[in-house]
């Protein structure tokens, strides 16, 4: 029988049947030790019977008073040794007080007790304790319950592939949840769609679940945030599958269970893509990627990659990032042919090498200065490559007859506070500029803060974590659009292809985020308390840096 199938109550009541049976045993047994002899005659005593039914009911009372039964028999420990000690002490007590005031004349031998208590400790103790090793044992051979949040296609994937081998992907599932009502009491493979999302409580404490696993590719952040915020008092780990552009792609598959992540928590909702008209445009065509080496460029190169084009050009000022990406898509073994070049986007010599050599039919400029307060003091620099740059780019692009060309900006060229932004916003003018003297098609992508990109909060807020605090905010009520890098580097992509031609594509970026709310979230997922092991401090706004970042300008309207 499978205790994990079964009811609270259910397994409590075995509980309480095997602990009833040990106290008869050890009774019984203690009779038999006292007066050396297993014998019927021995019991032929009509007071025998009486006396064994008296103390069985005094002291499996006792024990049930005492909670020995409410113990998790797969956590016991010295704490629950103890327990049982202390009550068999007051069963035994309790059952040698009640069987002298009912036969006072022909009373049991107190030796008979002692024999009793002892064997009933020892029972107790090591049906619990042999249960324990059981469960370690199981744990060593990596399974755990776990319960499967998505009755869809990625559900019925993860339990096929699991079942073929539960020991080595380290999940036994337990039940499904759906919140589709038609799904739930029906099975997937074997294992019951039990009930909706809302009932997870429930059947972690059931099935004793240590893990939840989100079978969900296309969840958006509010569903795993119902999830998580679910489990969190569970102490439960939350897993959730690779974003779908990935299993689509191949780069990774169904069984590549991660944990959930602050980007999972505070991320916007996945977009609906296009991905027939992205895979026909890019396909057999020269594709060239500046800022190739960070984080939108190299997710633009990845996804890029997936549409199969003929040849694909990475440019970079960094050999430290040119060197990483070329490693990693060197790896995959395509049939693309890669090119890397380190070179600064404002060296009109060098670009024009690049552009007279690949001729590229599709242009993606992401290579920029961007982090504010270093670009505060650092204008030259902002101004070389966001705006140079720019347009260096885009004269190449041009002259070489690029058919798109699309600007990676920012929501910080929005009535720009600071170097950086107002840089990046000549840039989109740049771009305008072009698309009136070109056959070329630029477009201009705008959209705030990436999730986990170089010089973001999030890698600073880790480290800080890390080395036990404090968390840095600069204001109590700043705020910033988020979203994650695979879905900036789809969305730069669809509109590219969407594109007419001297457009500011502007990404529905959700809600904003209160920064010091993805500090505490960053805290617990770390498993620290906030303001307890890791305390928030706040500096102050740094230069240029606005209190709010806005997506159109006073200007501006959308279409």
């Amino acid at each position: 029988m499978n205790l994990l199938l079964l009811t609270t109550y259910q397994r409590r009541a075995i509980i309480v049947l095997y602990d009833a049976v040990c106290v008869l045993a050890s009774y019984y047994l203690g009779y038999a030790l006292r007066y050396e002899s297993f014998s019927v005659k021995m019991y032929d005593s009509p007071h025998f019977y009486t006396e064994l039914t008296l103390t069985f009911f005094i002291q499996i009372t006792a024990l049930l008073l005492m909670g020995v039964h409410r113990g998790l028999w797969r956590f016991a420990s010295t704490k629950d040794l103890i327990l049982i000690l202390k009550s068999v002490a007051l069963a035994v007590t309790a059952s040698f007080v009640g069987t002298f005031l009912y036969n006072r004349l022909e009373f049991t031998p107190r030796s008979v007790y002692l024999i009793d208590g002892i064997l009933l400790v020892t029972s107790l103790s090591a049906g619990r304790f042999f249960y324990r090793m059981f469960k370690q044992n199981a744990k060593a051979n990596h399974t755990e319950n776990a319960i499967l949040i998505g009755a869809g296609v990625a559900g019925e994937q993860l339990i096929r592939e699991f079942s073929k081998n539960p020991s080595q992907i380290g999940y036994d599932i337990s039940c499904v949840l759906d919140d589709d009502s038609k799904k739930i009491g029906r099975t997937i493979h074997g294992i019951k769609i039990a009930g909706n999302i809302n009932s997870l409580t429930t059947y972690v404490k059931k099935y004793e679940a240590s893990t939840i696993l989100i079978a969900i590719p296309t969840a958006d952040n509010k569903t795993i945030r119902k999830i998580y915020d679910l489990a969190k008092p569970l102490e439960v780990k939350v897993n959730t599958l690779p974003p779908i552009v990935d299993l689509l792609s191949g780069k990774a598959s169904f069984k590549q269970m991660r944990e959930v992540r602050v980007e999972d928590l505070m991320g916007r909702n996945v977009a609906d893509l296009d991905l027939e008209k992205i895979a026909h445009s890019h396909k057999n065509k020269t594709i060239l990627i500046t800022g190739a080496g960070g984080s939108i460029g190299s997710e633009l190169c990845r996804q890029v990659l997936n549409h199969k084009p003929t040849r694909l050009v990475m440019v970079d000022n960094s050999e430290f990032n040119t060197y990483k990406i070329g490693e990693e898509l060197i790896s995959q073994k395509l049939n693309t042919e890669l090119y890397f070049h380190t070179v600064s986007v404002y060296d009109k010599e060098a670009i024009e090498t690049i552009f007279k050599k690949h001729s590229p039919d599709i242009v993606y400029h992401a290579a920029a200065y961007k982090h504010v307060p270093i670009m505060e003091v650092n204008p030259l620099a902002a101004i070389k490559t966001n705006i140079l740059g720019t347009d260096t780019i885009a004269h190449f692009a041009s002259l070489y007859k690029a058919k798109r060309f699309i600007l990676v900006s920012t929501d910080k060229a929005v009535n720009p506070t600071n170097v950086m932004g107002t840089t990046k916003r000549i840039a989109e003018m740049v771009c305008e500029y072009h698309q009136k003297n070109s056959e070329t098609l630029f477009s201009m992508v705008r959209f705030g803060n990436v999730l986990g990109s170089s010089g973001s909060v999030i890698p600073k807020f880790k480290k800080q974590i890390a080395e036990g605090g404090p968390v840095t905010v600069t204001h109590p009520d700043i705020t910033r659009f988020f979203m994650a890098i695979p879905e900036a580097a789809q969305l730069v992509i669809q509109a590219g292809c969407i594109a007419n031609g001297g457009e500011i594509f502007v990404l529905n970026m959700g809600n904003p985020v209160k920064i010091v709310d993805l500090a505490k979230e960053l805290i617990t997922l770390s498993g620290y308390e906030v303001d307890t092991e890791i305390k928030i401090e706040y500096t102050g706004l740094r230069p240029g840096e606005k209190l709010y970042e806005e997506l159109l300008a006073d200007n501006e309207s959308t279409l």
